[in-house]
């Protein structure tokens, strides 16, 4: 490009113009930003099954061959309209293109699910190197008269991938060119090269895949795509296979949407949001909800006819303060189906059938479906995105449907809310795929959902109590036995004293009458208040043991699971060995064993593995014996040794050092050490603190594990500090560890482990006992530091 002068300035110098420039791309940052914009391999799997939607395909097939072999791969295939090779050129390999928001419909009219033009970089994250082939389907005119576009370009087109192609320093993004092949078919299998139909469509051969495809990552990519499919849309239209070569039961064969039991619902809900004109011309939207039962052949409205937004919900507002006739997020469908339990079933579950428990159990939790797919991760059935909050409501006020305030439980509930990119434009994805922007469209999408589900909650009840009146009621007290009205009396019977004294009359009670009628009067009233004091002393008291028991019970059902892991392989091992001395004693003679020494071995393995399961068994039961609830004060040496002791066994396997090795040997000079509270809690302190200890040491990769114990006393407490060489905290929650579900326990994908209870037990009992608790995030063994100060009890 030639260079011309321009006009000089006077305030300024001569300015010539050169060659324009435009940004480039670096090719690693741009595919890092690919990764980045999908969340996980299960979503980027979804978004190349939406890529086929798109595409007008009635089927999709994920085929997986090799799998646990370096020649791992996956063959993504659709029967849509294919791809012609500019359309390969223009739009496929255009990342970011807009063709999809330019014509929101498919050619076949579908709602295109895409937006972005992102989601083929998920092919980044799945494998090496990607071969993509593709067909167009021909129009009726060229398959009843293909002579007519022999000219046409060829019908298959070939694009070859190789992903590293990417990762070197310098490269950029447009100076990457890839192979384009033209092909005169598709009829082969892309691995074995035999013969196949392939019409039209398009398939993608993914080589080197990345993840390790095993049975339990082949059942949550089955699971995944079930959800993405929403139970509540037409999708006879499309349907999605897997055929892992593994012969899975429950994985292979078709994708099936989980609408099967929706009809055993005790409760149907139906709420939209539709558009409608106001009464001066203007566009508005209203609001109405049906509530039905099949089971009770009874229906509820919200009212008769919709209602307004503007008068339903009244929180949104125009510029200059008036309310807005209009919701920011649009038209919307929720449905919701609720499974609550009969009168008199007991349990939450307990008159439901094991089919329905299993649906619930994969079901549960309300989604969010745009076009027929999900919007991740909405109403997981794991509870991890609880978005509406209904298990932190039921948990904040847990009373019964026969109660207004009764809240719906998340594992009640099977629910979705339909949007569409036409209708609801405001409610857009991240670029992660996972969720929806924070904008006034999700807060109005999820105060109407809220809404929907607290009118449901109330109508619920209140047809509960109607259909059930003769639920037993708190019993009246009785006017006579009231302290209120005995006190009252008695001060009836001092004012009759007071007028006798003051006034002498005739006919009125002699003062010494009148006194003694007071007396017996207040003291009757004190009996009374004394016996009711007793009684709510005696009420009290059983509310603390009962609460007492339960913390109990949550303590020990955490370190339940620990343990229940830990002899799963001591149970192994009794199994194997007694399935040999049953074989032993039938035939005699056969030679099991090849010495004397050998058969002693298992006799000793047998009595280990038993002990060990009667050592925890012991533990288990004695942590909610009555005693343990009303013994003398706890001896915390004699409880830190009995406890780390159950442990012993887990310790030594996992190659765990405890110091002091020997608890009571060197802290002999200190006993006894009793302290404020009972055993069972200083035993449930102890326990949850091991097991926190246990896990964050097998996080860590290190050649000495260690976990040390120190006591001291100090002023009248003893101080206890308990100290591993683990992971340790993670950095900013030594505030929240102690908040009841807060864990930093977490999975192989980032979700919570824990229950987040057993620290918020710990701080409970300690403060119980009139101690204190305190944290360190890594302390001097790197791990976590717990220093509990605890009061001395005086014997």
């Amino acid at each position: 490009m030639s260079s011309q002068l321009s006009i000089t300035n006077r305030q300024g110098p001569a300015r010539i113009s050169l060659a324009p420039a435009a940004f480039s791309v670096s090719a690693r940052v741009a595919m890092q930003l690919g990764r980045e914009s999908i969340a996980s391999s299960n979503t980027a799997i979804v978004e190349l099954v939406k890529n086929a939607y798109d595409a007008d395909a009635r089927r999709v097939k994920l085929k997986f061959t090799g799998l646990g072999t370096e020649d791992a791969t996956l063959v993504v295939s659709d029967n849509g309209h294919g791809m012609t090779e500019d359309e390969l050129r223009d739009h496929w390999l255009c990342i970011g293109t807009t063709n999809k928001q330019d014509s929101r419909f498919s050619k076949a009219g579908r709602v295109q699910t895409g937006e972005k033009g992102l989601g083929r970089l998920g092919l980044d994250r799945l494998c090496q190197r990607t071969t993509l082939q593709t067909r167009r389907k021909l129009s009726s005119e060229e398959e009843k008269q293909p002579e007519l576009f022999s000219n046409l370009k060829p019908s298959a087109v070939e694009l070859d991938i190789q992903w590293d192609r990417y990762q070197a320093r310098g490269q950029r993004l447009e100076t990457i060119a890839h192979e384009i092949y033209s092909l005169d078919h598709l009829d082969f299998d892309p691995i074995s090269g035999d013969e196949a139909d392939f019409s039209h469509g398009t398939r993608m051969i993914l080589r080197g895949l990345k993840d390790i495809w095993n049975k339990e990552r082949l059942t949550e990519l089955s699971n995944e795509l079930s959800l993405v499919l929403s139970p509540f849309a037409d999708r006879a239209d499309f349907s999605i296979e897997i055929e892992t070569g593994l012969h899975l039961v429950g994985v292979d064969g078709d994708v099936l949407a989980p609408d099967d039991l929706l009809d055993q619902a005790t409760w149907k809900v139906e709420a939209k949001i539709v558009s409608s004109i106001t009464e001066q011309g203007a566009a508005g939207e209203k609001v109405s909800i049906t509530m039905s039962s099949a089971q009770h052949k009874r229906e509820y409205k919200l009212a008769e006819a919709p209602i307004p937004w503007r008068e339903w919900m009244s929180h949104g507002t125009k510029e200059g303060g008036a309310i807005a006739e209009s919701s920011k997020c649009g038209p919307v469908r929720f449905l919701m189906h609720v499974f609550v339990q009969a009168k008199g079933s007991g349990s939450e579950d307990s008159d439901q059938s094991a089919n329905v428990r299993s649906f619930l159990s994969a079901n549960r939790g309300i989604r969010i479906y745009r076009d027929g797919f999900r919007v991740k991760p909405y109403g997981d059935p794991s509870g991890a995105n609880d978005w509406l909050r209904l298990a932190m409501r039921r948990s904040l006020n847990p009373a019964a449907r026969s109660r207004k305030s009764w809240k719906l439980a998340y594992h009640q509930a099977v629910g979705a809310i339909l949007i569409s990119q036409v209708t609801n434009p405001n409610l857009k994805d991240q670029t992660n795929r996972e969720g929806l922007s924070e904008n006034e469209a999700l807060f109005d999408l999820t105060a109407f959902a809220e809404k929907v589900v607290s009118w449901f909650e109330a109508i619920a009840s209140e047809d509960y109590q109607k259909q059930n009146p003769r639920e037993p009621k708190k019993a009246k007290v009785d006017p006579l036995s009231d302290p209120k009205n005995a006190l009252a009396r008695a001060e009836d019977a001092v004012a009759q004293l007071a007028l006798a004294v003051s006034s002498g009359a005739d006919g009125q009670e002699s003062p010494p009458a009148a006194a003694e009628v007071a007396l017996h009067a207040v003291q009757a009233a004190r009996i009374e208040v004394s016996a009711i004091e007793k009684s709510h002393e005696a009420e009290v008291a059983d509310l603390r043991e009962e609460a007492e028991m339960v913390r109990s019970l949550a303590s020990l059902g955490i370190m339940a699971a620990y343990f229940g892991h830990e002899r799963v392989g001591d149970a192994g091992s009794v199994r194997q060995k007694m399935a040999e001395l049953r074989r032993l004693i039938k035939n005699p003679n056969d030679s099991l064993f090849s010495s004397e020494e050998e058969k002693l071995e298992t006799v000793e393995l047998l009595e280990a593995g038993v002990m060990r399961l009667e050592s925890f068994a012991r533990f288990a039961l004695d942590t909610v014996r009555p005693w343990k609830r009303t013994e003398p004060p706890a001896d915390l040496v004699e409880v830190v040794h009995r406890t780390v002791s159950t442990f012993r066994d887990s310790l030594v396997r996992s190659g765990i050092k405890v110091e002091p090795s020997d608890i009571q040997g060197s802290w002999k000079e200190f006993i006894p050490l009793p302290v404020q509270g009972r055993t069972v809690q200083w035993e449930c302190v102890i326990t949850n603190l091991m097991v926190n200890a246990l896990w964050a040491l097998r996080q860590k990769v290190s050649s000495e594990r260690m976990i040390r114990l120190s006591i001291d006393q100090d002023d009248g407490f003893v101080v206890f500090v308990f100290e591993d060489s683990g992971v340790g905290l993670e950095a900013g929650t030594e505030g929240n560890i102690f908040r009841a579900g807060f864990s930093t326990k977490r999975d192989h994908q980032g979700k919570q482990e824990g229950t987040g209870l057993g620290l918020t037990l710990v701080k409970s009992f300690v403060e119980e006992a009139g101690g204190s608790i305190a944290v360190i995030a890594k302390g001097e063994l790197g791990g976590a530091r717990f220093e509990i100060k605890a009061p001395i009890r005086q014997i």
